[in-house]
């Protein structure tokens, strides 16, 4: 096993593959009994100047495991001189030519981050089931029964680290067989509502018109699942919707077929959007959004 013991790991927060790589080194450092600060970084956090002040300041004279983020050349070579030990893994499927030369940068677009952190630490040793179906969550190679373990984990167990220990540790069949008719049961709803629910429309973005089917979703963890039925019939894109009740707005993302050509990020970015994720939030309701 790589040495494993790091006082700092950073890592993405947005999906459960990147939860799958913090436990990862979360549940390496309990079992040596050693204490890792974890911290889950947001696409919406790397550009002030602000933000990488606090980087800076938190790997000083520290031994830290960057996984899955991708930060300049310039904050890197700061990052090396003020921490004690630095190792980054990244998934980037063409990172900059500059990053190469870094010796402690490691860059595999094959794998995902969890699947990263976990051949670092153990190679050659299995890889547990539930972050294998994070990864193909993430890299879009899901199969029907890798969703529904996706979303089982999800609903039952939020990906929470301690949860994610138990599935490791656990040898009762019948607690992964729960999370797989959990998973199958929560989507059923939805097969029906996108078969009779969901409208064609068309879409003005910029001087583009784009063809889209619609349907309402509150479910933030059905989401994705609903967009992958959707999209099945969709000439372009699927938008689904929901409103926030306390922030007063609709929340869209958009989705589109394993494959699919189009930059959905830079759609919603043209929408309202931050442009790091294919969602926006806006105060335009979906009837007066689409025609």
């Amino acid at each position: 096993m790589e040495e494993s013991v790091f006082d700092l790991v950073l890592c993405r927060r947005e999906s459960a593959d990147a939860t799958a790589a913090i436990w990862v080194f979360w549940d390496c450092a309990h079992q040596d009994g050693v204490a890792t600060e974890v911290a889950g970084i947001s696409y919406r956090d790397d550009d002030s100047a602000e933000f990488k002040q606090k980087i800076l300041d938190m790997v000083e004279r520290r031994s830290v495991m960057i996984v899955g983020i991708t930060f300049s050349y310039d904050l890197l070579r700061q990052l090396k001189r003020h921490a004690m030990k630095i190792v980054v893994l990244d998934h980037q499927k063409n990172p900059p030519i500059s990053h190469k030369a870094f010796s402690f940068y490691h860059s595999d677009p094959e794998r995902t981050p969890s699947q990263m952190a976990w051949d670092y630490l153990y190679p050659g040793r299995a890889r547990p089931w539930f972050l294998e179906v994070a990864a193909a969550r993430y890299l879009r190679k899901a199969t029907e029964e890798d969703r529904a373990y996706y979303r089982g984990i999800t609903l039952l167990g939020q990906w929470e680290l301690p949860f994610l220990t138990l599935l490791q540790n656990s040898t009762n069949k019948a607690l992964r067989r729960t999370m797989l008719e959990e998973g199958r049961r929560a989507l059923e709803p939805y097969h029906y509502m996108a078969r009779y629910h969901t409208k064609d429309a068309t879409i003005h973005i910029g001087e583009d018109i784009y063809h889209i089917r619609i349907m309402a979703c509150d479910h933030p963890f059905i989401r994705p699942d609903v967009g992958d039925l959707i999209t099945e019939e969709s000439k372009d894109f699927a938008l689904i919707y929901s409103y926030n009740l306390q922030q007063d707005n609709w929340y869209y993302t958009l989705h589109q077929p394993d494959g699919g050509t189009l930059k959905l990020t830079l759609l919603a970015q043209k929408l309202g959007g931050e442009g790091y994720t294919a969602e926006f939030y806006s105060p335009t309701s979906p009837h007066a959004l689409v025609e």
